[in-house]
C-alpha cells in the first residue's frame, strides 16, 4: 500500500493545527510506540513544509 506522502503530511499538519489540544491528549494517552510515531511524523511533515 502506497500513500501520497504530501497528502498525508497536509492532512496531519492540518489536524495538528485544528485539533492540537485534542491530539495532544490522545498522544499523551497513547502507548509510547504510537507517541514516538506521531511525534516523528509531525516533525518530518513540518520540517518538509518549512524547507519546500
Amino acid at each position: 500500500m502506497e500513500h501520497d506522502s504530501t497528502g498525508v503530511c497536509n492532512s496531519f499538519t492540518e489536524l495538528m493545527y485544528i485539533k492540537r489540544d485534542d491530539l495532544r491528549e490522545k498522544i499523551i494517552a497513547a502507548a509510547d510506540g504510537l507517541t514516538l510515531y506521531l511525534e516523528m511524523k509531525a516533525v518530518v511533515c513540518l520540517e518538509r513544509e518549512r524547507f519546500e
